[in-house]
């Protein structure tokens, strides 16, 4: 991000250390749905999510508006609930269920502090 861009750009050692590396967003193509499918082999339920199924995959993408932290985090707390629920898959109705805030919505959030 650009605040830590700053963290380590205001102390030289670190900004030695350390080498900027840029993550694009995640795109709906092939690369997106292969990390969906590699990502679900270690999620722990008991049933299989086909997380990506367009459906579910476009539904992620648009929670997490592509960033892999976010879509981590996301999926994370979605297999949390579905070990809740029983229902032991990730569905679009789990995701429902989630009180998730888009990224966007909380930066919108914070700048109206």
């Amino acid at each position: 991000t650009k605040d830590a861009e700053r963290a380590l750009a205001t102390e030289p050692q670190l900004a030695n250390r350390f080498d900027r590396v840029r993550l694009s967003k995640w795109k709906l193509n092939q690369d997106y749905f292969r990390f969906l499918m590699s990502f679900e082999k270690i999620i722990p339920l008991k049933k299989p999510s086909c997380l990506h199924e367009p459906t579910l995959a476009n539904k992620l993408h648009s929670m997490s508006e592509g960033f892999i932290g976010e879509l981590t985090t996301l999926t994370n707390k979605a297999a949390i609930q579905a070990v809740r629920d029983k229902s032991e898959h990730i569905t679009i109705k789990t995701l429902n269920k989630l009180k998730w805030i888009k990224p966007s919505g909380r930066k919108a959030e914070a700048s109206r502090l």
